[in-house]
């Protein structure tokens, strides 16, 4: 069983509230709602502190002197007792986390005992006088309250958002608890802890969908030893633990061990448990009529795909509801013979349940349920460019579940649309294909430097032809390979002239093109090139490598229309070089601290020759460290002028640790975006409008 350890995080249940469609009573229902709403949950009680918890007054260090001198000299009869006193003492002894400092040489010189844990800078106690007593006195009334500290060990490692080794973590040593003494006096209370360790997986997600953080194996392991675990115990406890159980399995659409579980649960259950597994069992699904995973597009489209209902000739019901447990209002019927069905009145940043059953009044049959969480608006910002036709920004960008969006804003900043679109070249930190292509009409490509957006019509997932034929250069890169397109690529939009240039990979991480020449300039690691558009060198400047720093790169280019040269911008050395044509050296100007390498977004204003920067003042400073206020500026650079001085225009407060992206307002001044803002600034630092993309 594979279960990642990386970091902790903690696991939120979503919860979500009653309401959406009307319903049509003329259906047939599922099951009564009064009786599914009456034991929505297997087990909802919290978890309060634990009863059996021991507390400590005062230092622990003394009184671990104490009973180490106890230990050593106690007979038989009074060890065990004082290993348990010990063994509790240890386990609250933390030590300074400070390697050599008093405390820690005494975790430190008992190695089979203490393991220091780097990620929390902490000591970890094993537990050793408690397997001592258990080990060496089997017999004695202690045993169960040993092996019960056991389970209140806190465990090393991180689990990140792994759900599986969140779950692991608070059920593996309480399991083996119950698994050995299943009628200690703890029993009741480990129980507890048990059903909160498996809340993990109580979030709104189909946990057969999973990814690799959630391991749905590795969860679906962990309940078959909750099974087997649960069916050790007598009732009342073994009835809690096998209503999960069977909850759970449902969860996997293992109906027959589902059924099983509850089965169990009844043999020694109470009338009104009893009562609540009689209504389970009656909302079970039917065998082989399985309803897969959903699929989730867009925040209003959510697609339905089920395999193998039984055939009555009368067509079929889909149900929707907020909550697992709920049968939910009827909001489709479908032919008998059809096997998929798309929601498209779904509301953003909500969490479906779906079920599927045969439309014939008082039948049975009916589907798993099956859940989806449809992604709020939201948009994680990767690009913006102002156009030059219709003088908008648009902002490229990502919602949570990768579905590609396109914002613009005008440039009075009253008007505001959205659009599905694809964006050509722009990678995400979501995992991007063509899953969503057949749902989007266009294409977009955007320039790099923030001036300059091409949209193309397309049917269907293929790339439209007229695509190809705006690009100067890069079409073997769009063509293939098969079925995966390039992310990462490095654009140079003309939008006056319809016509683009892209480079993709080859260390390529900046390009502006002069579209009258029809040249390109490159920037790359250790040097930057310029191009013609069939791609041969023209000219290659070498960019010297900075001590202590390493190799540098011309992380942004912008080139001039009158004489071809360029400006770049060199990320280790945080400089701007002005080369010629031929790659003679014209003007370098220091903007920063060498090694001051937060990231500042660039953009250029054609126009009035002017660059545009933001930079974090004071330079160097680690922003976050304590007394330290970092401010995010907005620089100009005016590059008319012989000797070009930085001009501080606006000083945005406090410095902003999220993306930050520039496009030139084509009026003057410029627009930025940071923080799901979007501010329209003029050339003298004015915001002349704020504009929230949480609004839009």
């Amino acid at each position: 069983m594979l279960i990642r350890r990386i970091a902790r995080v903690p696991v939120i249940v979503a919860l979500a509230s009653l309401g959406g469609c009307a319903r049509d009573s003329a259906s047939p229902q599922l099951t009564k709602r009064a009786t599914i709403a009456a034991c929505q949950a297997s087990d909802t009680a919290d978890l309060g502190p634990d009863p059996w918890a021991v507390k400590f007054n005062g230092p622990v260090r003394p009184l671990l002197d104490s009973l180490d001198v106890q230990v050593a000299s106690a007979s038989e009869d009074k060890l065990p007792a004082l290993l348990l006193a010990r063994g509790r003492a240890k386990s609250a002894f933390q030590p300074n986390a400070v390697l050599d400092s008093t405390d820690a040489a005494y975790a430190k010189s008992r190695p089979d005992e203490y393991g220091y844990n780097e990620v929390a800078a902490d000591w970890l106690y094993n537990g050793k006088d408690f397997r001592d007593l258990i080990k060496r006195f089997p017999t004695s009334p202690l045993v169960d309250d040993a092996a019960y500290e056991l389970t209140r060990l806190p465990i090393g490692g991180e689990c990140e958002e792994s759900v599986a080794c969140m779950v692991w973590d608070g059920w593996a040593s309480v399991g083996e608890f119950l698994r050995a003494h299943p009628n200690a006096r703890q029993a009741d209370f480990a129980v507890a802890r048990a059903l909160e360790a498996f809340r993990g997986v109580d979030s709104g997600r189909d946990i057969r969908l999973g990814n690799e953080a959630d391991e749905p194996a590795a969860i679906r392991n962990l309940v078959a030893a909750l099974d087997t675990i649960a069916r050790l115990q007598t009732a009342p406890r073994s009835t809690r633990l096998l209503m999960r159980v069977g909850e759970l399995w449902g969860r996997y659409a293992d109906h027959d061990r589902s059924r099983s579980a509850y089965a169990a649960a009844g043999a020694a259950a109470d009338a009104a448990t009893r009562q609540c597994i009689e209504a389970r069992l009656a909302a079970m699904p039917t065998n082989g009529f399985l309803l897969d995973t959903t699929r989730v597009i867009s925040p209003r489209r959510i697609e339905l795909r089920w395999q193998s209902p039984p055939s009555n000739g009368k067509g079929q019901i889909i149900y929707r509801s907020f909550t697992r447990f709920d049968a939910g209002d009827v909001v489709a019927r479908v032919g008998s013979n059809d096997r998929t069905w798309t929601d498209t009145t779904a509301r953003p940043d909500t969490t479906y349940w779906y079920r599927v059953a045969m439309d014939a009044p008082g039948a049975r049959a009916q589907s798993n349920p099956a859940s989806a969480t449809t992604p709020g608006w939201h948009v994680e910002v990767q690009r913006i460019a102002v156009s030059t036709q219709d003088r908008r920004l648009y902002l490229f960008g990502f919602l949570s579940n990768g579905f590609q969006q396109i914002l613009s804003v005008s440039p009075d900043g009253v008007q505001g649309e959205r659009r599905d679109g694809k964006i050509l070249g722009v990678s995400s930190v979501y995992h991007v294909s063509r899953e969503f292509d057949a749902y989007t009409t266009d294409v977009w490509i955007v320039d790099g430097g923030g001036v300059g957006v091409l949209r193309f019509h397309k049917n269907g997932a293929e790339l439209p032809t007229s695509l190809f034929a705006a690009l100067r250069r890069g079409s073997g890169f769009l063509r293939g390979p098969p079925n995966e397109e390039p992310t990462d690529l490095s654009v140079s939009v003309d939008e006056p002239r319809g016509a683009a240039w892209l480079e993709y990979r080859g260390f390529v991480v900046a390009m502006d093109c002069a579209g009258a020449a029809r040249v390109c300039w490159n920037g790359k690691e250790t040097e930057a090139l310029l191009r013609n558009d069939t791609g041969t060198v023209i000219t290659k400047v070498p960019l010297p490598s900075v001590a202590g720093h390493g190799n540098e790169f011309a992380m942004a280019v912008f080139s001039e229309s009158s004489d071809s040269s360029a400006w770049l911008w060199l990320f280790r050395s945080t400089r701007l070089l002005h080369v010629s044509r031929t790659g003679a050296t014209l003007g370098e100007l220091q903007i920063g601290k060498p090694g001051w390498w937060h990231g500042p977004a660039f953009t250029a204003d054609r126009d009035r020759h002017a660059l545009w920067f933001t930079r974090i003042e004071p330079v160097g400073a680690v922003c976050g460290a304590p007394k330290v206020e970092c401010r995010m500026e907005l620089v100009q650079l005016d590059m008319r002028h012989a000797t070009p001085e930085p001009r501080v225009v606006a000083t945005i407060k406090p410095f902003a640790s999220s993306s930050v992206w520039l496009a030139p307002d084509l009026s003057g001044g410029v627009w930025l975006v940071v923080d799901q803002k979007v501010r329209r600034i003029d050339s003298t630092g004015r915001t002349l409008f704020t504009v929230s993309l949480k609004d839009r």
